[in-house]
């Protein structure tokens, strides 16, 4: 199953996508149908969306495969709109080391032509679903699909409105991720598996699974910076842990975390004076590395982990398709291993050995 989603066959899943993809941009306006940001990517929600269809137990033949990858159309499309407006508000030029499409085009292009994403995504949901024969099943994946972008515009609506307070806390962090990040990703593999009317006792294992994995995919990202500074700044082309801007980073609520009160109190203090701003970065990083923040992540990751491993368990039980199974956390090795590559390789070994099966 593994070479039938991501092999270098003309006929993986993968592969069909990114035809159809490269198609579906020609029905763009002809100004925006180079802009980089759609040219580049690893097509991570449309393969997790295969793979929620693959786990349905449905056929997978080239023909399934086309129909599928079709569908998958919209959830990229909806990923890509969140992209420009994220990097507009960030104010970041680069991602994955190509301009920003703000940068590309204009700020308020920007704005517009999310809106027209949004639409399309829209447009090729329904017009994938129009022929469904389950009529019930269609309105739980558009209900499905609509739930997931107003999860997302709230995180960023609650990411934007932070206090000082707020953005150093996990439990608010987890919050706002959950809405953004953990969203996209777990409602991708949802709406895939409901795509393929798969099992519906099986629905929260399904979803806890897709939680998780966006879970840690959001932490190694934020752990980013730490690790490695130098992939940071070449994909984002600045070094980025979110501080000064009161924005979201898990690593940041760790370390606050991490603090007594008489230091987090005045840490609160620094970070809000905007003359200051070297002294806090430098704070951070100090107390990342005194205060052995790393090894707390590693604790938590360890323990999502094994939340992963638990719900596997309990979906091959009930599956029994022992060798769909074992490709399916392949390819969660797969992507975890991905998100590892960008925290830098001194981390490699330790994330490896706590997230890797």
């Amino acid at each position: 199953m593994g070479k039938e989603i991501l092999g270098n066959d003309k006929t993986s899943f993968l592969n069909i996508f990114k035809v159809i993809w490269n198609k579906h941009l020609q029905s763009f306006p002809r100004r925006y149908r180079k802009g980089e940001q759609f040219l580049i990517g690893a097509r991570y929600r449309p393969v997790i969306l295969c793979w929620g269809y693959a786990l349905s137990g449905n056929s997978f033949n080239i023909k399934k495969r086309s129909e599928v990858a079709q569908f998958a159309v919209h959830i990229e499309l909806l990923h890509k709109s969140t992209l420009l407006i994220d990097d507009l508000i960030d104010n970041d030029s680069l991602r994955h080391g190509k301009k920003a499409f703000h940068v590309q085009y204009t700020a308020n292009e920007a704005i517009l032509f999310a809106y027209y994403l949004l639409g399309d995504s829209f447009q090729q949901i329904t017009n994938s679903l129009k022929d469904s024969q389950i009529k019930l099943e269609y309105y739980n994946i558009v209900n499905l699909f609509c739930e997931t972008i107003k999860e997302m515009a709230s995180g960023a609506l609650k990411e934007m409105n932070l206090s000082s307070k707020q953005f150093t806390s996990l439990k608010v962090i987890k919050e706002i991720i959950e809405n953004q990040t953990i969203s996209l990703i777990k409602n991708s593999l949802l709406i895939g598996y409901k795509f393929g009317n798969g099992d519906i006792n099986l629905i929260k294992i399904v979803d806890n699974i897709g939680y998780d994995c966006g879970y840690i995919f959001q932490l190694l990202n934020d752990l980013e910076p730490f690790g490695s500074a130098a992939i940071n700044v070449g994909h984002k082309g600045k070094n980025n842990i979110d501080i000064l801007r009161s924005r979201k980073n898990l690593t940041v609520a760790f370390i606050f975390n991490s603090l007594n009160y008489k230091k987090r109190s005045s840490f609160e203090e620094l970070i809000n004076s905007s003359e200051r701003e070297k002294e806090a970065l430098n704070k951070v990083f100090e107390y990342y590395h005194k205060n052995n923040v790393l090894e707390s992540i590693l604790i938590n990751l360890k323990n999502v982990r094994s939340n992963i491993d638990r719900n596997l368990n309990e979906l091959e039980s009930n599956i029994g398709n022992k060798n769909l199974l074992s490709s399916f956390k392949g390819f969660i090795n797969f992507l975890l291993i991905e998100a590892i590559k960008r925290v830098g390789k001194d981390y490699h070994n330790k994330l490896s050995d706590i997230l890797i099966r």
